[in-house]
């Protein structure tokens, strides 16, 4: 019985060692080792334990919980681009053909709004209330298309309201476009016609703690309809030039912070193209293209080209802008000449034995004529023809003391 125990004892324990031997690769013998080193074969030895790991893991993702804050939303400012080409946009063609050319002006001897054609016949006078004489400004501008014909009238000097009216060529169909009264804490402000004629663009002033502001400019067409603001932009504050509406497209306007800017009147984007200009510059420097421009002052050649328009300098006082933006006339001791940008060719339109006492009053809207004033009255001369002379549309009478009675205002084309 002391036999069996003993052997099964020992069966057990050779046993328990076969199985702890199975747990642990075999370690290699000295002389295995040496053997291996001599040959140069490198020694491994294999680990009883796993193997560290070889990347160090990511993080988990962070889960915020039900309660977290949200991030708050910003409203996005208005911030010009500052570019150097404009995104392109829908163009127009130059103004006309025309069926002729009228000239409205003044004479403060005879008081009353005038027209007259250019062989001086046809002259009639624009029957506006008295009451429209006596506030109408010199902001009057016709459509381009020669169908309507713009002006202001302001209340006061210190323009406690405004509005804006239209009227046929001839005098009649006068109404109100855009007016404001005195409970209107706003008034409209230098409005532009659309190259097409079928819009205005204008600005709304604001009165501010007693100051006058600018932030707004609306667009509406012709007969009072879909008026619409295009921009709000603490940008346009005190825009101090009035708004032009190029052909290719955009509207220009300055501030007081000497900033010329470009509008997109399709969606309201305002592009930065000048700092450090004098808006009294920028008055007549851009050509109605959008492409052209004169670099004078704080308006320099410089500046002009980064913001890529096609600059040139007059040795000379400036007459105005064709109507496509190609040709500008001025003024020297010389005379009278006109400038071809595309070509630069210049030619002396009229000898200048009258410096002092000219002013230039620009092209007609079809870019056939210049018409200049001089005491004797109002000239025109046809520039189309190289041998042409100007002739006398309108005599000034003068007064008693020689002074001028005789006030250009404006072309105005017959449609």
């Amino acid at each position: 019985m002391k036999t069996r125990f003993s052997f099964l004892w020992m069966l057990t324990l050779v046993v328990c060692l076969f199985m702890l031997a199975a747990c642990f690769p075999a370690t290699p013998t000295l002389e295995a080792v040496t053997n291996t080193l001599e040959s140069g074969a490198p020694v491994a030895f294999e680990s009883p334990y796993p193997p560290p790991p070889t990347d160090t893991p990511e993080p988990p993702p962070y889960v915020a919980p039900a309660t977290a804050t949200p991030a708050p939303t910003r409203t996005p400012t208005a911030t010009p681009y500052s570019v150097v080409n404009l995104p392109p946009l829908p163009t127009y063609p130059p103004p006309g053909p025309f069926s002729e050319m009228r000239i409205l002006f003044y004479n403060r001897l005879s008081p009353g709004l005038r027209t007259i054609k250019l062989d001086s016949t046809s002259e009639s006078t624009w029957n506006l209330p008295q009451e429209h004489l006596e506030l109408i400004s010199n902001n009057v501008r016709p459509s381009p298309d020669g169908t309507k014909v713009l002006y202001y009238l302001f209340s006061s000097r210190d323009v406690e309201h405004s509005s804006i009216w239209l009227i046929n060529p001839d005098g009649s169909g006068m109404n109100s476009l855009v007016e404001s009264d005195l409970n209107t804490p706003w008034y409209p402000s230098s409005a532009t016609w659309s190259p097409d004629g079928t819009q205005i663009a204008y600005l709304r002033k604001f009165w501010v703690e007693g100051d006058l502001s600018t932030r707004e400019l609306w667009v509406i067409d012709t007969d009072g309809s879909n008026a619409h603001m295009v921009v709000n932009d603490e940008n346009l504050v005190d825009a101090s030039i009035n708004p032009f509406w190029a052909l290719n497209g955009y509207i220009y306007l300055a501030n007081k912070q000497n900033k010329l800017y470009a509008l997109n009147p399709w969606d309201g984007t305002l592009y930065k193209l000048m700092d450090e200009v004098d808006p009294l510059d920028l008055r007549f420097s851009l050509a109605p293209d959008g492409q052209h421009a004169l670099n004078w002052g704080t308006v320099t050649s410089q500046k002009l080209q980064s913001a890529m328009l096609v600059d040139a300098e007059l040795p000379g006082e400036f007459g105005g802008w064709s109507s496509s933006g190609t040709q500008v006339v001025y003024g020297n001791e010389q005379g009278l000449w006109l400038f071809d940008l595309e070509t630069g060719v210049e030619r002396l339109l009229l000898p200048g034995d009258t410096t002092y006492t000219t002013q230039i009053h620009g092209f007609s809207p079809d870019g056939r004529y210049v018409a200049y004033q001089t005491d004797a009255g109002l000239f025109v001369i046809n520039i189309e023809n190289i041998n042409a002379q100007p002739w006398l549309v309108i005599t000034d009478p003068l007064d008693g003391n020689g002074t001028r009675t005789l006030f250009f205002i404006s072309w105005i084309p017959i449609n």
